[in-house]
């Protein structure tokens, strides 16, 4: 690439460049005091992009490689077996075979939220007296996990 187009191009984002000796400098028009980036008109590979840049680039490229089926959480549901604040679907977490019912609060102890897949493989197991037909799935809120 010429420098002339790649000075270009860049200005074509919006930012500013500024030749400095031997390098091309980029900058946020809206801060001149920081660069963006600069490269060596002299010397090939040479190359220096800020922190923020080089962060926001590396996210950029991460996610587009991400494939579309594992760019958002899969929903969570709270199994709901019967009324009241205790009638909620518990997994002991030490020990996977074990179900009880208690309140829906997940933490190290008991996994209360469950993905649809998760709730698929709850339905194949024959040691669970559910009727699934008249189970309950409440789907939790992202707002209550933070």
């Amino acid at each position: 690439m010429k420098t002339k187009e790649f000075i270009k191009q860049v200005e074509e984002l919006g930012y500013k460049t500024v030749k400095v000796h031997s390098f091309i400098t980029v900058y946020d028009p809206d801060n001149m005091d920081e660069k963006v980036a600069a490269v060596s008109m002299r010397s090939e590979r040479q190359l220096s992009i800020s922190d923020a840049i080089y962060t926001l680039a590396k996210l950029l490229v991460d996610y587009a490689e991400t494939p579309l089926d594992e760019r958002e959480d899969e929903t969570r549901y709270y199994v709901k077996l019967f009324g009241g604040d205790r009638g909620y679907l518990n997994i002991y977490s030490f020990n996977h075979d074990e179900a009880m019912i208690s309140d829906r609060e997940q933490n190290k102890s008991f996994k209360t939220q469950f993905t649809a897949t998760e709730i698929e493989q709850l339905k194949q197991r024959n040691d669970m007296a559910i009727d699934w037909d008249k189970v309950k799935l409440i789907e939790v809120d992202d707002d209550e996990n933070v």
